[in-house]
């Protein structure tokens, strides 16, 4: 019973033909090989691509930078222009004036950027002489006053520094150094009076 229960059952006569026809498959084609991996490459290259498209970020139209930049333009030229105007406008300002500290910056700013020393002599001669006429007329207060003739003293100090650098300046600065020296001294000595005394004797020239 043992022997015959170890002898192999024999197949279906239908299943074996069929296990037959797998085993008779014939070889594939090597060039319909080629053209399939050739597809699938292509097919994959393709996906990969459009998996990875770069998305562009949209830009400022260029009508709006362009209004942006003339706005900019704008706002920076009506600010130089206001500056001009309020320069102009403070020349004429007097002590007393809410002007009067931009004509100062104005004759500061004309002083820095004046480079030859005999330009800065005649442009301090003048500022002593400006403010010599405004503490003639001016009718402020002994604070007021002072503030300006300070002014006038520094003016005059730069003035003699520069001088005595050049030493051959001409006939009429040394002339004109020597008259607001002169005029400086004798206001020091009234902005030492009494304010009633300095007011009466500001008048002198």
């Amino acid at each position: 019973m043992s022997r015959r229960s170890e002898e192999p059952t024999p197949l279906d006569p239908g299943l074996e033909a069929a296990l037959d026809k797998l085993n008779r498959v014939p070889p594939r084609d090597p060039q319909a090989a080629v053209r399939g991996r050739a597809a699938f490459l292509a097919q994959a290259m393709r996906t990969s691509a459009g998996s990875h498209t770069p998305t562009h970020t949209p830009a400022l139209p260029t009508r709006s930078i362009l209004r942006l930049l003339c706005l900019a333009l704008a706002a920076i030229g009506a600010l130089i222009l206001a500056g001009a105007i309020a320069m102009l406008a403070a020349q004429a300002s007097q002590p007393n004036d809410a002007l009067y500290p931009v004509k100062l910056l104005s004759e500061e700013a004309r002083l820095a950027l004046t480079f030859d020393e005999r330009r800065q002599l005649d442009l301090l001669l003048e500022f002593s002489n400006r403010r010599l006429a405004e503490l003639q007329s001016a009718k402020e207060g002994a604070a007021t006053l002072r503030d300006v003739f300070v002014c006038l003293e520094k003016h005059v100090s730069q003035a003699a520094e520069i001088a005595a650098r050049l030493g051959d300046m001409d006939a009429g600065q040394a002339e004109s150094l020597m008259q607001i020296r002169d005029r400086t001294e004798r206001l020091r000595r009234m902005m030492q009076q009494p304010q009633g005394d300095a007011s009466s004797g500001r008048a002198g020239p």
